[in-house]
């Protein structure tokens, strides 16, 4: 059994959004900021080469422009999208001689998405003000090591792809769709390992 506290360093793909209207379609695209986010798991390794936990993080976006393809005009962006994600994930660890062990690893789940005041420009086609929540499918993938401080802790750093579902759930609105939200994330952790530890007699 083990613990894992996931800090991590977040970096946003810019986002394709579309309007159907009945004069038009309009599209256009969103690009978020980068962001600190913080994440926990819990844990099980079933094998010395086979691991699964169950994490939680959360990172919260600011919107900073919104260029509609439709009328090539770019807006500035406000207002805050928060990602409250909830993952089963599994690892393939590699162990070797050295301190390091490389791992590959994948994750299926679900994200609440709090969109709060998003806004770009006019309040006209897809300026319109999107403020509201809604839960998305969400995966991971994720290849990185873990180094051995002692039996105890590892420090952990690896790169994670993160695809959070379609954003437009968070306005009312049928009409309305996005790209899957991708992220590129470097992470930082430290595991505390249960297992490890020898209790004083």
């Amino acid at each position: 059994l083990y613990a894992a506290l996931k800090p991590f360093w977040s970096m946003p793909s810019s986002v394709d959004l579309s309007e159907a209207k009945t004069s038009a379609d309009l599209s256009a695209t969103a690009t978020f900021s980068e962001t600190l986010g913080i994440g926990g798991a819990l844990g099980y390794r079933f094998t010395p080469m086979f691991r699964a936990e169950g994490e939680f993080s959360r990172q919260q976006y600011d919107l900073e422009t919104v260029e509609n393809l439709t009328e090539t005009v770019v807006n500035d962006g406000s207002g805050r999208l928060t990602l409250y994600n909830l993952m089963v994930n599994g690892y393939l660890d590699f162990p070797n001689s050295t301190e390091f062990t490389p791992y590959l690893g994948t994750g299926v789940g679900a994200t609440l998405l709090d969109g709060d005041n998003l806004q770009a420009g006019t309040a006209k086609s897809l300026s319109n003000v999107v403020d509201g929540t809604a839960w998305a499918p969400t995966g991971m993938v994720t290849a990185g090591t873990t180094y051995a401080l002692n039996n105890a802790f590892d420090l952990d750093l690896a790169y994670k792809a993160f695809f959070s579902g379609d954003l437009s759930k968070t306005r009312a609105t049928s009409d309305y769709g996005s790209d899957v939200l991708v992220s590129h994330n470097a992470v930082f952790g430290m595991r505390y390992n249960f297992d490890s530890y020898v209790f004083p007699e």
